[in-house]
């Protein structure tokens, strides 16, 4: 009857005004929680430069210039510290990456002028003194095993300038590059590719090949920088890592972002690349990643890894891999 399909007319009217009342009500709870959660990391990332963290474990690093073999205490307080330092600048990283971040917006917290006016904690300076204190190595040579506990700091504090990249690229870069620290870091960086060669130690090593692909991508002055010096340089010695680097997926999503980032746009480079290796494997990595993108139909750049350092799109902008794929399909 007619009163019947009023009930039932008023019913429905109701379930639809519950109904979006309630996404209403979601949509607000989660758009507090992501306010939340923007405001706690802020606060707390502007709390540990305020109570000066950054700069005493800058002290603390600064003041370690030889092995600590016979102080495990301090090798342990330094491990342990750039290990929280590591995952307070990771709360303030854009999960995909440094170049998703507007790099207009200012930074609230102060964190990237801590780690600017510290010299990124001084870490260079540290792996020198940890890694080279007994000069640099001759030629032929094969290197002394280091201690684990070495190794593990060194990780520790390259890792670290790789989260700080993601954090504040240009910032990490300008640091890098600064007359003398990149003296430090060129040398340091060779090293460890050099001992690499002989132990394994694939961590740190694939903690060192990111981060020369985050000093140069995007930065023609850097990327000279990885051909100067005497030979091998940088760029010589990620040439002649073993050939899984090349060929084993798992290895090739390590170094051939950092060679596409270390040659792209830059023909002495890619001259460079080509004694040891084919361009083409670059431009068809390059390739693939672009249908995964496409064949995913993401939006921006969701990282198809939880560890940032493994995704592309992290390492090298979206933008640019038109150009790059001509550039390294170009003879």
């Amino acid at each position: 009857d007619t009163h019947g399909v009023r009930r039932r007319r008023a019913q429905k009217r109701d379930r639809r005004q519950l109904g979006s009342s309630e996404s209403l009500r979601l949509r607000q709870v989660s758009e507090s929680a992501i306010i939340f959660r923007f405001n706690f990391r802020g606060g707390l990332l502007s709390y540990v430069v305020c109570c000066g963290v950054v700069d005493g474990l800058h002290g603390l690093l600064n003041s370690i210039q030889t092995p600590v073999g016979d102080r495990p205490d301090v090798e342990r307080l330094a491990e342990t510290s750039l290990a929280f330092l590591n995952c307070v600048i990771d709360l303030a990283c854009d999960k995909n990456g440094p170049f998703a971040k507007n790099s207009a917006a200012p930074d609230s917290t102060q964190l990237a002028e801590a780690l600017k006016a510290t010299e990124l904690l001084g870490i260079t300076s540290l792996l020198y003194a940890l890694l080279l204190h007994a000069g640099a190595p001759r030629d032929g040579s094969v290197p002394a095993e280091m201690r684990s506990s070495v190794v593990r700091l060194a990780t520790r504090a390259i890792r670290l300038i790789n989260s700080a990249a993601q954090f504040d690229l240009k910032m990490v870069q300008s640091c890098l590059s600064a007359e003398g620290i990149w003296a430090e870091f060129r040398l340091v960086a060779g090293y460890i590719l050099w001992y690499c060669s002989h132990h394994k130690c694939e961590a740190l090593l694939h903690e060192v090949i990111v981060v020369i692909g985050y000093f140069a991508v995007v930065n023609p002055a850097n990327q000279a920088f990885l051909q100067s010096g005497r030979s091998p340089t940088l760029l010589q010695l990620l040439c002649t890592l073993p050939f899984g680097y090349f060929s084993d997926p798992r290895l090739t999503a390590v170094l051939f972002p950092s060679l596409v980032a270390a040659a792209c746009d830059c023909p002495p480079n890619k001259a460079i690349l080509e004694q040891e290796m084919s361009c083409l494997l670059l431009s068809t990595f390059i390739e693939e990643h672009a249908a995964l993108y496409q064949s995913h139909s993401v939006d921006s750049a969701a990282p198809f890894h939880a560890n940032t350092n493994l995704n592309f799109a992290a390492r090298f902008p979206r933008q640019h891999w038109s150009r790059a794929i001509e550039f390294f399909q170009s003879t």
